[in-house]
């Protein structure tokens, strides 16, 4: 069971944390067709696309601003509320977008679009560590994982459940976007006050440096992890080129499906729903896999799938055979591609989340060796996606795509000569 052994402060937040994660699961399985949404129904240009990706990954620039910030916070419940009060309820201005591309003002709608999401994704460096420092303060350590990995489990079910929805919705009404994001919203300011409910008490830290003064020491501290855990450089160095290479072509490949195959709101749907079922099919699997290898050996292995997904979407230009089943349209190399993604998302989740942490010498540096691994995530977030719009603008798909698959080479590369060298 598994609510076996468990106290009752853990018990009251697992609660919270579900109806947290169900949100959020329902949140992220219909913002999956935001590129899309943009594209199709929106008619925005590429280099506006290229701009919302990139909002969704330089949020984690401020990072050790928000950190600090997080820490000197008595109140992080209070926190919490806060955050989700600015950053969900800029949704509800999808009410008043058009119903028709045609609407004379429909740049203006690009930039809100825009702007909306920016200001969305701005939550997620306060989020994001205060849902960690919770919930390590309210489980215990010996069913921190278990918990956590049930929470997840039932997250990437609604991912894929709403992704699905969505489609089908978006295919009766390409504009049901217009009162879904609205609901949304309030769906989401809803979830984040269930998650500040968690019953804890943090300690309040006695803070002797100033603001500036923390934030310099705290980049200092980063640094040195860098300089001198080479093998942390090394995975980290790897994640940067691999990072190149997806930011490069996850736009890119948005442009392919909606302008170059013609894809209805109902396949791109099922396509990512299959990525959506590959990817919690093999979590499990893959989490017992990182548990008993070295975690640049398991990174070549996720990187190996995103370079085969990339290849076989590059190839479907040139093999574009395909089949109707209801209102899917499949592409059978773009079919075969989503199950290597799924693949990829099922690894690579685990990587990004948690395999800095491997590298600590302790569990106190664990959140310093994530830090390094967030920021980057960021600095790499400022030139990818628009560098993909523009090869891809310039030079095609098909040099696009090769590109990214050279960084990923580089990266495997990289990872593969350091688990030999450095045990």
């Amino acid at each position: 069971m598994i609510f076996k052994n468990l106290t009752n402060i853990e018990r009251v937040s697992f609660k919270y944390h579900i109806i947290y994660n169900i949100v959020e699961g329902i949140l992220f399985g219909f913002f999956l067709m935001n590129e899309f949404i943009f594209l199709k129904s929106l008619n925005a240009t590429e280099f506006q696309v290229g701009l919302l990706f990139l909002f969704s990954m330089v949020a984690f620039l401020p990072l050790m601003f928000f950190n600090e910030m997080l820490r000197r916070t008595v109140n992080k419940k209070k926190l919490i509320r806060i955050t989700a009060l600015i950053t969900r309820t800029p949704l509800l201005l999808f009410f008043f977008f058009p119903t028709s591309i045609n609407s004379g003002n429909i740049a203006f709608f690009h930039y809100a679009f825009l702007g909306i999401f920016l200001v969305y994704y701005l939550g997620t460096p306060i989020i994001l560590p205060t849902i960690n420092l919770f919930l390590r303060n309210a489980y215990q350590d010996n069913n921190f994982g278990k918990l956590y990995g049930y929470a997840t489990t039932i997250n990437k079910i609604l991912v894929l459940v709403s992704t699905f929805c969505f489609g089908q919705l978006l295919n009766l009404d390409h504009y049901s976007f217009r009162y879904v994001y609205p609901i949304l919203g309030i769906t989401g300011i809803i979830g984040l006050f269930y998650l500040s409910k968690i019953p804890i008490r943090i300690p309040k830290e006695t803070i002797r440096l100033k603001f500036m003064e923390a934030i310099k020491k705290s980049g200092l501290r980063l640094f040195d992890i860098v300089k001198n855990d080479k093998p942390y450089r090394h995975y980290e160095i790897s994640f940067f080129l691999y990072g190149i290479a997806f930011m490069i072509t996850v736009t890119v490949i948005s442009f392919f499906m909606e302008r170059h195959l013609g894809l209805n709101y109902p396949s791109i749907a099922n396509y990512k729903t299959l990525g959506a079922f590959m990817t919690i099919a093999f979590l499990p699997l893959f989490g017992k896999v990182l548990n008993n290898t070295d975690p640049r050996r398991f990174v070549i292995i996720s990187f190996a799938f995103l370079l085969i997904y990339i290849f076989l979407v590059m190839i479907t230009e040139y093999l574009p055979y395909y089949f109707w089943l209801g209102n899917f349209q499949i592409y059978y190399t773009l079919f075969i591609a989503f199950i290597f993604f799924g693949l990829f998302g099922a690894s690579n989740t685990l990587a990004w989340h948690i395999g800095s942490a491997y590298f600590s010498k302790d569990k106190n540096s664990a959140p310093d060796y994530q830090a390094v691994h967030l920021i980057l995530t960021g600095v790499r977030g400022l030139f990818a996606p628009l560098m993909g719009v523009l090869l891809y603008s310039v030079l095609g798909y098909t040099i696009t795509f090769s590109v990214a698959i050279l960084f990923i080479i580089f990266a495997i590369i990289i990872v593969y000569w350091s688990q030999i060298k450095y045990k």
